[in-house]
């Protein structure tokens, strides 16, 4: 709070008169900027707290919304203003009569009065700080329940996605990037088409991606309380976009449906090459990142996920690459030694792991098979399956070596 003096009646000369404008401006200067900022402060809050004590101040403040923003983004600099300007005029006696001192003091005193206001238009906020209360305020009058109505929803769409809200900013990057990677058409048969870079750069996007997109659906789901707007936003979530986002529902469009895309595209392509492991929405873009940098590199390791379930995934995909690949690969069976041992401190309950061991077991039983070609040939006696994945890929080895022998 700044310091109050009492008021007194004072006639001021013309030479003190233009000593306090000299000294005032001398403020102004030492002030570095803040003066200036004050004073748009305080046309701020004066339009804040006229808004604030109308019967309609919910629907002034929606078409008032860059207003309200420009007030919620400058708060902190007029608090640090406002202790800067107290400390001055305590420590350097600034003279009573100063413009500056008077705006400070003017707009510490609406400061308070509209902190007030929204105690009474905001529920359990006894605690909450200026800064808070004025995000509260915002969330409540623009995206705040209301019954909207069929005609009034992509109205009410427009009002709770404002362009300034910085949620929007995370969706239009995530957004683009998803549209560039997955409008491109992918074959089975031929390399996959993305880069690992393209793919890092999506992984370090998607979680934010994923937070401005709940964010956004949150905000439409709260605005109407019979649900309309969040119904009609996903029905043409489902259509592709047409055109570039102009407006904040449409760059949500724009995201949700490349996403939702996105995972259908990325579960596909790995389900082909990982089969039998079913894999949890989190490992897809990084199981897909691995499968394009062993396109370039057979020996190259799956990263970001536990040693024994990359094992896991690591074998059962070279097991699948082994059934299409052509020429000799001298790395073959030490690599897949290495990534069975690694998948064997799996848990024996998993169920991924037991399906991937039942599929190398039938591998073994079509490797144990004789050519038709020797009837009379007496078979040769039953070895008993290893129960580790390790053992089996190694016994798997041993019994081929036997048949080409």
């Amino acid at each position: 709070m700044l310091g109050r003096r009492g008021s007194t009646s004072l006639t001021l000369t013309g030479s003190v008169w233009l000593r306090v404008l000299a000294e005032d401006e001398s403020y102004r200067v030492r002030l570095e900027g803040r003066a200036e900022l004050l004073e748009k402060t305080l046309l701020r809050y004066r339009a804040l707290k006229d808004m604030l004590g109308s019967l309609t101040w919910r629907r002034r403040l929606r078409r008032n919304e860059p207003l309200l923003q420009e007030i919620i983004s400058s708060q902190p600099r007029v608090d640090e203003a406002l202790g800067t300007v107290e400390k001055k005029a305590a420590r350097e006696g600034w003279l009573t009569g100063s413009q500056t001192l008077a705006c400070a003091r003017e707009v510490d005193d609406l400061k308070n009065a509209v902190w007030r206001q929204m105690g009474r238009k905001l529920k359990g906020t006894a605690g909450a700080t200026f800064s808070e209360r004025l995000t509260q305020l915002e969330r409540l009058a623009v995206a705040g329940p209301r019954v909207v109505y069929p005609g009034e929803r992509w109205k009410a769409a427009l009002e709770a996605l404002p362009g300034w809200l910085p949620e929007l900013q995370q969706l239009h990057a995530f957004g683009e990037l998803l549209e560039a990677l997955f409008k491109r058409p992918y074959v089975a048969s031929q390399r996959l088409p993305y880069t690992s870079s393209e793919l890092t750069r999506l992984a370090a996007l998607w979680a934010d991606g994923d937070s401005a997109l709940a964010s956004c659906w949150a905000r439409v789901t709260t605005v109407d309380t019979t649900g309309g707007v969040q119904r009609m936003l996903r029905r043409r979530a489902r259509r592709a976009p047409m055109k570039p986002p102009k407006s904040g529902p449409e760059l949500l469009l724009r995201a949700e449906f490349w996403r939702s895309l996105a995972v259908l595209k990325l579960r596909d392509i790995c389900a082909e090459q990982v089969n039998p492991i079913q894999l949890a929405e989190a490992e897809v873009l990084s199981v897909t990142r691995w499968l394009v940098d062993r396109e370039r590199d057979r020996a190259a390791r799956l990263s970001g996920l536990s040693e024994a379930r990359a094992a896991l995934i690591e074998l059962s995909a070279e097991l699948w690459l082994a059934t299409r690949s052509r020429g000799d690969d001298p790395g073959f069976w030490e690599r897949l030694h290495g990534q069975a041992e690694r998948a064997d401190q799996s848990l024996a309950s998993d169920a991924d792991f037991n399906r991937l061991r039942d599929n190398v077991r039938m591998f073994l039983t079509v490797a144990t098979g004789r050519p038709s070609r020797r009837p009379l040939e007496r078979p040769r006696p039953q070895r008993p399956v290893p129960e580790t994945l390790a053992g089996m890929v190694s016994e798997l080895r041993l019994r081929l070596l036997e048949r080409t022998a």
